[in-house]
């Protein structure tokens, strides 16, 4: 189904073609046949560019879902590793409790989760570290270190997804006002060339065949 703004961009081309064939001196509204066609090619890069930001915010939103899933997941993940890894009894085990009461399933939730998890996992690796095997704590091929990046750098994404919704209503918002222009000058035109082929039945007819025109509503009594 078109959208609203390819229905009023197909009555503008339909507009211009029968403008330059009969009445390609007439202006309307201070507006001539060439700039209602500059306008037109407006719309349709105004179009463009709405397409294009709601390509660059799903993008910024799908990155930022990932972000997020991968710091859940370890903030699920590690604990439990840490966990295995020392006795009831130990500090780092015990420090653990502090990261439990955190259920990360909000934004704010999941940092918050993660900073505390962050040194409770240094310690954890310090105190592995003096064992024989000395091995760090990682899930799959992430360390601490990767994880600490990770969580400093989501508020970046939040802001780069806001940003580019920001940028997308902006968008909409000037092809929807630029689209309403279009569309008062087509309707203008249509009056006008209307008006001054009341007197030729064959350019009416015309008129009538080459120019889209709404449907009128019916409103149920």
């Amino acid at each position: 189904m078109p959208e609203f703004w390819q229905k009023t961009h197909k009555r503008g081309m339909e507009t211009v073609t029968f403008w330059r064939k009969f009445f390609p001196l007439m202006s309307v509204a201070g507006t001539g046949v060439d700039q209602h066609a500059a306008n037109l090619d407006q719309l349709g890069r105004l179009a463009q560019e709405r397409e294009n930001r709601k390509t660059a915010a799903k993008q910024m939103k799908n990155t930022e879902l990932a972000q997020f899933a991968a710091i859940r997941t370890l903030n699920l993940a590690v604990p439990q590793l840490i966990t295995a890894q020392f006795d009831e009894s130990h500090p780092v085990r015990q420090s653990l409790a502090a990261v439990f009461t955190i259920v990360p399933r909000s934004d704010a939730l999941n940092l918050r989760r993660a900073r505390i998890l962050i040194p409770i996992w240094k310690q954890a690796n310090a105190e592995l570290a003096k064992r024989p095997s000395g091995t760090a704590i990682m899930r799959d091929t992430t360390d601490v270190a990767a994880f600490e990046q990770m969580v400093m750098r989501y508020p970046e994404r939040l802001q780069e997804t806001s940003d580019a919704e920001a940028a997308l209503t902006s968008a909409r918002g000037a092809l929807r006002i630029f689209c309403r222009q279009v569309d008062r000058m087509n309707k203008r035109a249509y009056l006008k060339f209307s008006a001054e082929a009341r007197t030729d039945a064959t350019v009416r007819e015309v008129l009538l065949a080459s120019i889209t025109r709404e449907k009128p509503s019916h409103k149920r009594a």
